[in-house]
């Protein structure tokens, strides 16, 4: 992914990176049973706000998810006949 960055002549990566290396987080390594590995990091130092980044795949993910994000970027949530 950071070389599709680099490639996209992204470089903001590079202050995210630095800003959230030296907070916390917790990591879930890959497990076949779950299929998915996990990271959760802090949003803040205070680590009240926290996001996880989930890999995994499309299938194993999408069937836990509640909300889709729509081409509108609004969070709809996702109905029976988005399973």
């Amino acid at each position: 992914m950071l070389n599709w960055l680099r490639k996209c002549q992204y470089t903001k990566w590079e202050e995210k990176r630095k800003k959230y290396d030296d907070r916390p987080s917790d990591l879930f390594a890959f497990s076949s049973i779950r299929k998915r590995s996990s990271i959760v990091v802090s949003l803040d130092e205070g680590g009240n706000r926290k996001r996880a980044h989930v890999k995994g795949g499309a299938e194993t993910m999408l069937d836990r998810c509640t909300h889709l994000l729509t081409t509108e970027r609004e969070a709809d949530k996702k109905s029976d006949k988005d399973n």
